[in-house]
């Protein structure tokens, strides 16, 4: 007995959208069809919405880029995946994971379109007190992208005038899109709160550390020599690696990480940065999961420009070293 794929679609939590594939100009296609997790998202419900042009989701703060990027992808064919920011039917934003795929008839023609969202405002209401926050990140407590370099400078500065050495980590989740994606965004905070944790265990008390972006942290250290840089950031990549995520235990996490060091604290923290992002490069190149050094002190040689390549994770296999 085959299972009654309407019932699926009726159960899942996600909104799913069935419009006509025509006229994608204007306000858009008109909706034929919504299920019960649409009208729980928007409040609108099948007799309000279907029928009428998908364009009523849309407001004044609904992106027009987005929405071209979405009418070119699906003119020629293809599916799209955007955040788009739509409106419920008493008019609040609702920021939208939103999928969108064609659907074929029988002969290979378009005639249909298949939306499926998922609700973001929880996580973009995250990012907002975060920003609001400034000098801490409020998901994982580190410092803020800010306040991290002022510190690291600050640090950097007292390096270089007691003559000591002084080292920056740049720490990169490997195939972080790709975990949150899948399995939701609820998964990824979570991954990069255990990220924050591995990383204050491997810390001193003279360590600066901080979240500098979604799925980047930075660890600044002073007196500290490229031996004793790559001994704290094998603890750090050790800790990541050996991570557990709820209800996914086969999943392996790990990071790809760079490493840059001034003799004396000679570089400042913005030469640092770029020369530590130029070993991280060197590190994912070269099959992620694994530390890289940048040993060239001084006038910042240019690096090829970073570019993400999602991949699936990893499997649990030992893990690897390189400089």
């Amino acid at each position: 007995m085959e299972p009654d794929f309407e019932q699926v679609v009726r159960l899942l939590r996600d909104a799913v959208i069935v419009t006509d594939a025509s006229p994608l100009d204007g306000d858009g296609p008109r909706i034929v069809y919504v299920n019960p997790a649409f009208t729980r998202l928007t409040g609108y419900g099948p007799a309000d919405i279907v029928g009428r042009s998908i364009g009523v989701l849309c407001g004044p703060g609904t992106d027009a880029a987005v929405l071209a990027r979405m009418r070119a992808a699906l003119e020629r064919g293809e599916s799209v995946r955007e955040m788009l920011l739509n409106y419920t039917r008493d008019g609040q934003p609702c920021w939208m994971d939103l999928a969108v795929s064609p659907m074929r008839d029988r002969d290979g023609r378009v005639s249909h379109f298949l939306a499926v969202e998922r609700d973001l405002s929880a996580h973009k209401a995250l990012e907002r007190r975060v920003h609001a926050a400034g000098g801490h990140d409020a998901l994982t407590g580190l410092l803020g992208r800010r306040d991290m370099f002022d510190r690291a400078e600050s640090a950097r500065a007292r390096s270089r005038t007691e003559g000591r050495d002084f080292g920056l980590l740049l720490i990169d989740v490997d195939h972080f899109r790709s975990i949150n994606a899948t399995h939701g965004h609820e998964i990824g905070d979570e991954l990069l709160v255990q990220v924050a944790t591995a990383i204050r265990g491997a810390l001193r008390p003279s360590d600066v550390a901080g979240r500098i972006a979604g799925d980047e942290f930075a660890v600044a250290m002073p007196d500290l020599d490229p031996g004793q840089g790559l001994a704290m950031g094998e603890g750090v990549r050790a800790a990541i690696r050996r991570m557990r995520l709820p209800g996914l235990p086969w999943l392996g996490v790990s990071a790809s990480m760079g490493l840059a060091c001034a003799e004396h604290g000679d570089d400042g923290v913005a030469v640092l940065l770029a020369r530590a992002e130029r070993a991280c490069e060197e590190a994912r190149r070269a099959g992620r999961n694994r530390l890289c050094v940048d040993r060239v002190s001084g006038k910042v040689v240019p690096f090829r420009p970073r570019r993400r390549v999602e991949v699936d994770p990893l499997p649990l296999d030992p893990p690897s070293v390189a400089e």
